[in-house]
């Protein structure tokens, strides 16, 4: 019930209120939670709409505690989900967000911490994926 209530909360960051890094976090945070890896793949194809979502949850995930995390890697369920929702962007999406970054002259807070930029390059190593279009991402 509670992935349910933050799943719709997530929801409702992400379409009413335009807030997509809340929502993405939500997804990074309950890929540390084993009972919520039953509902990553319907989630996470819902709540992610850009490639650079899927980089953003990536992200986040590493930013973590290591208490929550166990391990430097991605747990399964989490990288199942993410794979199938990358192989669901066309190639010319992928090209577009390719070399996207942020704004590197953008005031940082001191409170917040900084989310590593991750490639869609290591996107690709780090979930394993070998397919079609893979191809128009430089590996």
């Amino acid at each position: 019930r509670d992935l349910v209530r933050s799943r719709g909360l997530g929801d409702v960051y992400k379409r009413q209120l335009n807030i997509r890094s809340t929502a993405n976090f939500l997804l990074a945070y309950a890929g540390n939670q084993p009972k919520c890896h039953p509902f990553l793949r319907k989630y996470i194809h819902e709540c992610i709409r850009l490639p650079t979502d899927l980089t953003e949850v990536l992200g986040l995930y590493f930013t973590l505690p290591r208490y929550l995390k166990g391990k430097n890697s991605v747990p399964s369920a989490l990288r199942k989900a993410l794979s199938e929702k990358f192989l669901d962007f066309d190639e010319y999406q992928l090209a577009k967000y390719q070399n996207k970054k942020k704004n590197p002259t953008a005031q940082k807070s001191e409170k917040t911490p900084e989310i590593p930029h991750i490639s869609l390059k290591k996107v690709v190593r780090i979930l394993h994926i070998s397919e079609k279009p893979v191809l128009c991402v430089d590996t």
